[in-house]
């Protein structure tokens, strides 16, 4: 990620306190603890909007220092509808990661997208798991009082991860979405843990059936 320093990712190092600062070292409490300045806003965007990865994946970075430490609510209406837009064009950037960050930060501009519903709902069908997770994170902005139609196709999610390192193989985003139908339905289903073989290790995850029987009984 911090390959090939340009210009403008130079510029948001600068930034950082500390003459001897690396890359690699800052975090998103260096990045919280900035005043946000038009001139820091104007240094992110242009991050956000360069051709470079290395640029746009840094100017990510920043944004979620700055939300983290919650400062991105005090930028002005200007700055604020130029960020959400600089978000809305990199969900079609080629990297998951770019277009998960994006997700994430999307959230916190709701009211600058004339659709915002529509545009977090595409995103639980993008083909990255980072943005998968960021919509199914921030469901309670979008769904609906017991509207789970969206989070059906969860139950064949492929996206495994490890529970801790060398921990075991769960489907993260099919167990996901099950709590988060339970928590929309306000009920709760018996819970019974399924295996399978997956690339020479066992994944882990919870049924859905019983949820499904219950579904299916009541669309008759």
């Amino acid at each position: 990620m911090f390959d090939n320093m340009s210009e403008f990712y130079k510029c948001l190092i600068k930034r950082v306190d500390g003459p001897d600062k690396q890359a690699n070292s800052v975090s998103l409490e260096d990045v919280g603890k900035l005043k946000l300045t038009d001139d820091l806003c104007q240094d992110i965007l242009n991050c956000l909007n360069s051709d470079k990865d290395v640029d746009v994946k840094f100017g990510i970075f920043f944004c979620e220092g700055l939300a983290k430490a919650e400062q991105l609510n005090s930028l002005s209406k200007q700055w604020m509808q130029q960020f959400a837009q600089a978000f809305e064009r990199l969900l079609k950037h080629n990297s998951g990661q770019v277009r998960g960050g994006a997700t994430a930060l999307i959230t916190q501009f709701q009211s600058y997208y004339l659709d915002y519903r529509g545009l977090m709902l595409r995103c639980l069908q993008d083909s990255s798991s980072s943005v998968r997770s960021a919509a199914l994170n921030a469901y309670r902005s979008y769904l609906h009082p017991k509207e789970i139609q969206p989070l059906l196709p969860f139950q064949e999610d492929s996206y495994a991860m490890e529970t801790s390192m060398n921990g075991p193989l769960v489907y993260a985003l099919r167990n996901r979405a099950i709590e988060i139908i339970e928590e929309l339905l306000q009920k709760k289903f018996p819970k019974c843990e399924l295996t399978a073989a997956l690339d020479g290790d066992t994944v882990f995850w919870w049924d859905w059936k019983p949820f499904l029987d219950w579904w299916n009984h009541q669309q008759v």
